[in-house]
């Protein structure tokens, strides 16, 4: 796993959760020591995270949250994704088993305010018979073989299953897609 991804995974936690320790942060993400120390000093000198009698607190939402939209721009740029093109889109559940959806589809399903067409998919593995009759030069659909925690933090919500809110909301930041709707 790239470094980028395993930072991702301490934004994430500190996120969605409203109280935490530094060993919190630890065991959830199960990184080192080091690694989570080093990325908690960062948010520290941008005062993001504040540490007082062993517990971590998160002094701006917002820039958490634009970091994190930072370094997924980061992501998006190294990782080469699966480009696939849906007319029925009902049909992705039918493909992945094992996956989560962020982007502006997944913002449409929850509040509206998106014309809801690009769909970001993360997996673990990607069965590459099944999507083959789906690869697209003008795709609304990129598929990436992504950190299996990002699943953990999933849900339901009709009948897709979908990246948690915040994640949801770096996405889009992280896009530059409806920076006000994922703010707000």
């Amino acid at each position: 796993m790239k470094v980028p991804i395993k930072k991702e995974r301490i934004f994430r936690i500190i996120v969605e959760s409203d109280d935490f320790t530094f060993k919190y942060i630890v065991e959830k993400s199960e990184l080192s020591k080091s690694f989570v120390s080093k990325v908690i000093k960062e948010l520290e000198e941008k005062n993001i995270l504040a540490s007082e009698n062993g517990k971590i607190l998160v002094l701006n939402k917002e820039g958490l949250l634009r970091e994190w939209a930072s370094l997924k721009r980061k992501i998006f740029a190294s990782k080469k994704p699966v480009k696939l093109f849906f007319i029925l889109k009902e049909r992705i559940r039918k493909i992945f088993s094992n996956y989560c959806i962020s982007g502006t589809f997944a913002e449409n399903l929850i509040n509206g305010q998106t014309d809801g067409e690009e769909i970001i998919i993360y997996t673990n593995k990607l069965n590459l018979k099944l999507v083959r009759n789906y690869l697209s030069n003008k795709p609304n659909t990129f598929v990436y073989i992504y950190d299996p925690y990002i699943l953990k933090s999933s849900w339901n919500f009709r009948g897709w299953k979908l990246c948690s809110i915040p994640q949801i909301c770096a996405d889009l930041l992280a896009r530059g897609i409806y920076g006000d709707v994922a703010m707000d």
